[in-house]
C-alpha cells in the first residue's frame, strides 16, 4: 500500500548536458499532472505526462524541470525586421502626408514597442529526451519510495484502528443474546397482562414476538461489518493501488454500524457503536490519501 503524499528530487547528465527534476504529490481522486518545463523541453510535455501517468496511477503530480542548473532560457535577443520596416514605412508616410520635418534615426527606432524579440531555438528531441526521460525516471523511483514508506506508516494506523473495531465488535456480538432475552422477557411480561385480560389474541402475540425478534437481530450486520473489516486488512497485504475499493469498504462499514445501533437500541451497543462511528471517520480521512 501506498500514501499519494510524496517528494522527489533527482539530477542526471546524458551526454554532458545535466536535467533535474523535481516532484511533490499530494492526493486526488484521478491522476492530475502539472509541468514546468524549460521552453526548450516544452514540446516534449506529452511524453512527459505519460511517463509520469504510467509511475503514478492517482494523486496529483507536480513535476518541475531545470536543464544545466537553469530554471529556463528566455532564448537569443533578435531583431524583428518586418515590424520596423513596418514602422520605418509608416512613419515616412506620415511625415509625407503632413509636412513634418525631422530625421528618421536609430534612436527613435529603437525605443517603438515589439521591436525586439527573443527567438526560441527548438531542441532536437532525439538528442533531449534521452535526458529527460532518464531523469524523470530516476525522480520518480525516489517519489515512489517516499510514497511506499508514508504507506507503511498508514498500513500500520489502519491496522491498529481495524484491530479497535474487532475488539468493539466482538463486545456488540456477545451482547446480543442477553439484548434479545431482555426484550422479549420484558415484553413477554407485559403482553401477557394484557392476554389475562383478554385483550390480546395468544397466537397474534407468538407471531408479533417472531416479528419482533427479528428486528432487532442485528447477527447479519455483524457478520458484514467483520467481513469488510477482514476485506480491508487483505486489500492493503496486496499489491496495487486500492484506495478506492478501500474507501468503498469504509462506506459499507458506516452503514452497517447504523443499522446494527438502529436495531439494538440498547445503551450499552449506543456507546460502541459511536466508537466505531468514531474509528470508521478516522479510517475516511486517511484513506483519502492511499493511491
Amino acid at each position: 500500500m501506498k500514501s499519494m503524499t510524496g517528494f522527489g528530487r533527482a539530477t542526471v547528465e546524458v551526454g554532458g548536458k545535466s536535467c533535474t527534476a523535481e516532484i511533490r504529490t499530494v492526493n486526488h481522486r484521478y491522476c492530475e499532472i502539472s509541468f514546468r518545463l524549460p521552453r526548450t523541453m516544452q514540446q516534449l510535455e506529452p511524453d512527459a505526462r505519460r511517463l509520469l501517468q504510467e509511475k503514478f496511477p492517482r494523486g496529483s503530480i507536480s513535476a518541475t524541470v531545470t536543464l544545466d542548473g537553469q530554471e529556463d532560457d528566455p532564448g537569443t535577443l533578435a531583431l524583428n525586421a518586418a515590424v520596423a520596416g513596418r514602422y520605418i514605412e509608416l512613419l515616412r508616410e506620415l511625415q509625407r502626408a503632413h509636412g513634418l520635418s525631422g530625421d528618421l534615426n536609430l534612436n527613435t527606432v529603437a525605443l517603438l514597442p515589439d521591436l525586439w524579440v527573443y527567438e526560441q531555438r527548438e531542441a532536437d528531441k532525439s538528442e533531449v529526451w534521452p535526458l529527460l526521460e532518464a531523469c524523470l525516471v530516476e525522480v520518480a523511483a525516489r517519489v515512489d519510495e517516499n510514497r511506499a514508506l508514508e504507506g507503511v506508516h498508514l498500513e500500520r494506523e489502519f491496522r491498529l484502528r481495524i484491530g479497535h473495531m474487532v475488539d468493539e465488535l466482538a463486545k456488540i456480538e456477545a451482547r446480543a443474546p442477553g439484548r434479545a432475552r431482555e426484550v422479549k422477557d420484558r415484553l413477554k411480561t407485559r403482553l401477557e397482562l394484557l392476554v389475562a385480560e383478554g385483550e390480546l389474541d395468544p397466537t397474534r402475540l407468538a407471531q408479533e414476538m417472531a416479528v419482533l425478534a427479528d428486528r432487532i437481530d442485528y447477527t447479519e450486520e455483524s457478520v458484514r461489518l467483520r467481513a469488510h473489516l477482514g476485506q480491508f486488512l487483505d486489500l492493503m497485504a496486496s499489491r496495487g493501488p486500492h484506495g478506492r475499493r478501500l474507501n468503498f469498504l469504509i462506506q459499507e462499514m458506516g452503514r452497517e454500524a447504523n443499522t446494527i445501533g438502529s436495531k439494538a437500541n440498547d445503551p450499552e451497543i449506543s456507546v460502541i457503536v459511536i466508537d466505531l462511528k468514531e474509528e470508521i471517520e478516522k479510517l475516511r480521512e486517511q484513506v483519502q490519501n492511499v493511491e
